[in-house]
C-alpha cells in the first residue's frame, strides 16, 4: 500500500503517472462504522433488509423488547456508504447502500429481535455479504438473495426462497407445519437437513455436481423442495 494526498492505494503492481493511477491498485479511504438503532417491536410484521457489502446476522434475545440493529466494521471505499432504518406501517426497512467501489471490508449488520416474535415476511438482499438466520427466528415467508455470499438458515418458516450466484446454501429445518423450499446457486452447493418431515417432494438438479437424497421418511410434515445448482452438489438429509 502507498499513500498519495491522503488516499490509500492498494495493489501489488501500481502504475502512477502525474499522480493518476494508470494500472493496478485500489483507490479509497478506510472508513469505520459503529451505529446502533432501536425500534419498537410492537406492530412490526415484515422486515426488509438491503445491505450491499455487509454480512447480515439475524438472531433473538431474551433481554430485548425492541428490535436492535447494529451496523459496524470498516471498509476501504472510494464512494459513500449510507445506512438508514425506516418504519413504514408494519414494515421495517433497513438499508445500507454503497455508491462506489469497496475493498478489504469486514462490515457486519446484526439484527436482534425479542424471542418468540413472529414475522409474516423476512427479506434479505446483499451483493457480497453472507446471510445467516439463527435458531428461534419465526417467520411465515423468508427470502435470501446474494450475488457472492453464503446463505444459512436455521429459522422456522412455511416458505423459503434462496438464491446466490457463487455461494453455498445451508438449510436446517425443524418443521412445525408443511413447508416449501426453493433454492438455487450457480457455483455453490445446496444442503438441506430435514427434521420432523415425513414425505419429501423433491425436484433437484446439478450440471456438474451430484444430487443425493438420504432423507428417511418419518412421522411429520410434507416438504416440497426445488433445488438447483450449476456446479455444486445438492444434498438432502
Amino acid at each position: 500500500m502507498i499513500n498519495i494526498n491522503g488516499k490509500n492505494i492498494f495493489g501489488k503492481s501500481t502504475t502512477i503517472v502525474n499522480g493518476r493511477i494508470i494500472g493496478g491498485g485500489e483507490l479509497g479511504k478506510t472508513k469505520k462504522f459503529d451505529e446502533t438503532r432501536l425500534e419498537k417491536a410492537r406492530g412490526i410484521k415484515k422486515i426488509l433488509i438491503n445491505s450491499d457489502i455487509s454480512d447480515v446476522d439475524f438472531s433473538v434475545s431474551d433481554s430485548l423488547e425492541e428490535i436492535k440493529i447494529h451496523f459496524y466494521g470498516q471498509v476501504v471505499i472510494d464512494g459513500e456508504l449510507s445506512f438508514n432504518v425506516r418504519k413504514d406501517g408494519s414494515e421495517l426497512q433497513i438499508k445500507s447502500k454503497n455508491s462506489g467501489s469497496s475493498f478489504n471490508g469486514n462490515l457486519k449488520l446484526d439484527i436482534t429481535v425479542p424471542r418468540k416474535m413472529f414475522f409474516e415476511k423476512i427479506s434479505i438482499k446483499t451483493i457480497s455479504g453472507d446471510i445467516c438466520l439463527n435458531k428461534e427466528i419465526l417467520a411465515n415467508s423468508i427470502k435470501m438473495v446474494s450475488t457472492a455470499g453464503k446463505l444459512e438458515n436455521y429459522a422456522k418458516f412455511t416458505s423459503y426462497h434462496a438464491r446466490t450466484m457463487s455461494g453455498n446454501i445451508d438449510i436446517t429445518v425443524d418443521a412445525e407445519n408443511d413447508i416449501s423450499i426453493v433454492a438455487s446457486s450457480m457455483s455453490g452447493s445446496i444442503s438441506v437437513e430435514l427434521n420432523n418431515i415425513g414425505d419429501v417432494m423433491l425436484s433437484a438438479s446439478s450440471m456438474s455436481g451430484r444430487v443425493r437424497n438420504s432423507h428417511r421418511k418419518q412421522e411429520g410434515y410434507i416438504a416440497d423442495i426445488d433445488a438447483s445448482t450449476m456446479s455444486g452438489n445438492v444434498v438432502i438429509s
